[in-house]
């Protein structure tokens, strides 16, 4: 079997929400995808989603992005929350090469949208978070 330039950067697994497909030999099933950018998206959104400390036996899983939740809105907050999550991607995913966060706000909403690169592919994908509640 052949594997692609993702296949090995990205690797395989299973993505949430559970969806069964049907393998080559006509089972229907919940089957693990390979080099899938979805993985490092759904990855990404877990570690946004997690602060630190929260993670049972993974204790420093996570960004401290919760640390700015009562911190005024000001350009100085901006780039506390880009360095957390620089910090924790660099850390906890190695697939990629992290680039920028772009955060703004809309009424009480803090939105971020996270840029970054395969570590070896160097084809730029972004990603939004704008309501953490729905499926990427």
């Amino acid at each position: 079997m052949a594997y692609s330039r993702n296949d090995l950067i990205i690797g395989s697994g299973a993505l949430f929400p559970i969806i069964l497909s049907e393998n080559n030999k006509g089972e229907t099933g919940w089957y693990p995808v390979m080099g899938d950018p979805n993985l490092i998206k759904h990855n990404l959104k877990t570690l946004v989603e997690y602060h630190i400390g929260q993670r049972f036996r993974q204790e420093y899983y996570g960004t401290r992005i919760w640390e700015c939740l009562e911190e005024p809105a000001v350009p100085l907050l901006l780039y506390l929350v880009n360095q957390f999550i620089r910090d924790s991607i660099e850390l906890y995913e190695p697939r990629i090469i992290f680039s920028k966060v772009k955060g703004y706000m809309v009424g009480s909403k803090i939105y971020l949208d996270i840029t970054y690169k395969l570590d070896t592919n160097y084809d730029s994908i972004q990603i939004e978070f704008k309501d953490l509640t729905k499926d990427i």
